[in-house]
């Protein structure tokens, strides 16, 4: 049978509009709705192409999405179910019907095989990223990964909960509202051991809260947290393998943090 060639210019549109999902590197490609995605190797002039099977979906009908590193061998594979639940519903001026969206999410860590490193269900109660220009997670090249979740209920103040895992899924740190009431910006070293945040803070020296940029290095050292002059730009996306955080900008300067509170502008040499 000859298919009309307006029917395969249809299935040709519909497969492009699929969103495509391609790893910085290059050495993954993934499009949404697909079981597997390719990795991509490339021997000196020889390309070769191999299909790997994703974990099925934690949950029937969850969303999801994936997460590649800058570079190196691991990506995470997120499932978010929604479900719609009702919010104050026992209280004099509550919802009637229900307002909230909450996104049950699983995360799991696979190696350049497909195989799972580990698996963790995230509470019900939170989500990762919240609404427009929400923060992807983090993953380092050496499987550490850094993900902000958000508390699911719009009529309470933001919650944010920011954790730190290893490579063995093994919970390296966890920020929640108690120290930071919002979260704009966090870079994570490729060991997972330094992880800095900008955002709003409570800053101990001032004894209040506000705008505040925070260094944790070591387990035995106390965090470092700054007060911040605003406004501040958008500029803290590394840690170097030195410790260095970069950047802070406030107006035209970005400046770039030590792990021992040294500060230099950026670009300048230490």
């Amino acid at each position: 049978m000859k298919l009309h060639p307006a029917f395969l210019l249809l299935c040709a549109a519909a497969a492009a509009a699929l969103p495509a999902v391609q790893s910085p590197d290059g050495a993954y490609r993934w499009t949404e709705g697909e079981s597997f995605l390719v990795r991509v190797t490339v021997r000196g002039e020889k390309r070769k192409e191999e299909r790997i099977r994703l974990p099925p979906l934690a949950e029937p009908e969850a969303r999801r999405r994936l997460l590649f590193a800058e570079r190196g061998d691991y990506f995470c594979v997120l499932d978010e179910k929604v479900d719609e639940i009702g919010l104050h519903l026992d209280r004099p001026r509550g919802a009637a019907q229900a307002k909230a969206l909450v996104l049950a999410p699983t995360l799991r860590l696979l190696d350049r095989g497909g195989r799972t490193l580990w698996t963790r269900r995230m509470d019900d109660k939170h989500m990762v990223g919240a609404g427009a220009g929400a923060l992807s997670p983090r993953l380092t090249s050496q499987g550490a990964l850094a993900v902000l979740l958000q508390d699911a209920d719009p009529y309470s103040k933001g919650k944010p909960l920011l954790l730190v895992l290893d490579r063995a899924g093994q919970e390296l740190r966890r920020l929640d509202y108690t120290s930071w009431s919002r979260v704009d910006e966090f870079a994570l070293s490729e060991d997972g051991g330094v992880l800095a945040v900008r955002g709003l803070g409570r800053i101990p020296d001032k004894e209040s809260w506000g705008l505040a940029f925070g260094y944790y290095g070591a387990e035995d050292a106390p965090p470092r947290i700054r007060a911040l002059k605003g406004p501040v730009g958008e500029d803290l996306r590394s840690v170097d393998k030195d410790g260095w955080a970069c950047c802070v900008r406030q107006g035209s300067q970005s400046t770039a943090f030590g792990p021992s509170g040294e500060t230099r502008p950026e670009g300048s040499s230490i």
